[in-house]
C-alpha cells in the first residue's frame, strides 16, 4: 500500500489533545485513549497532529470489497455488473484527490499500477482524458455546491482544488 494512502496505524498518535472543559480528576482513561499530552481549559476542542500526518491521504477504497458488493447488488437486482472502465476508476481517484493533493497523470497511474502513457492511451481509447474527467468532476461538484447555496465561492474553489476563487470563476466561465 503506498505511503500516501495508508490508514491510521495503532502506533499513530496526535501531538496534543485540547479540551474546552476543565480536566477531570482522573485523566488515566483519556491518556490511554489519546496517548498524547492533554490540555484542558483551551479555547476550542482540537486534536493537534503533525504536518506529515495532516498531509497524508488516509482514505482508500477497497476495490475487492467494492467488486463483491457490486456483484451482490447486481445479483439481487437480477443483472450482472459491468466491469469498471479505466475512466470510472480514474473518476474514483479524482474524488479522493480533489482538494487534497495534485491530480496528475503520474499520480493516478501510480495508484492504478500502470505507466502514465498506458493510462493516457486507455483513457484516449474511451474517448476521454484526465483533463476532461477532472473538468467534468469539478463542474458537477460545483453545480451541486452552487445549487445548495450554503457554500461561499472561496469555499467551493478550495474544495475543487482551485488556487483561489478567481481561478474558479474563470473555469466556470469556460464551462458555459
Amino acid at each position: 500500500m503506498p505511503t500516501s494512502a495508508r490508514p491510521f496505524f495503532r502506533s499513530w498518535k496526535p501531538v496534543e489533545v485540547h479540551f474546552e472543559h476543565a480536566g477531570p480528576r482522573d485523566r488515566t482513561a483519556l491518556e490511554q485513549i489519546f496517548r498524547a499530552p492533554l490540555k484542558f481549559g483551551e479555547s476550542a476542542n482540537r486534536i493537534v497532529i503533525s504536518g506529515e500526518d495532516a498531509a497524508r491521504l488516509y482514505r482508500q477504497e477497497d476495490a475487492a470489497l467494492a467488486a463483491v458488493l457490486e456483484r451482490h447488488i447486481a445479483d439481487i437486482a437480477g443483472s450482472a455488473p459491468s466491469p469498471d472502465t479505466i475512466s470510472e476508476k480514474v473518476r474514483s481517484l479524482i474524488g479522493i484527490y480533489i482538494g487534497h493533493r495534485p491530480i496528475t497523470v503520474a499520480a493516478i497511474a501510480a495508484d492504478l499500477n500502470c505507466a502514465p502513457p498506458t493510462l493516457q492511451r486507455r483513457l484516449s481509447g474511451e474517448g476521454t482524458s484526465l483533463r476532461d474527467l477532472v473538468r467534468e468532476y469539478r463542474r458537477t461538484l460545483a453545480s451541486l455546491h452552487l445549487r445548495d447555496g450554503d457554500a461561499t465561492m472561496k469555499g467551493i474553489a478550495a474544495t475543487l482544488g482551485y488556487a483561489d476563487e478567481t481561478v474558479f470563476w474563470r473555469a466556470r466561465r469556460s464551462w458555459r
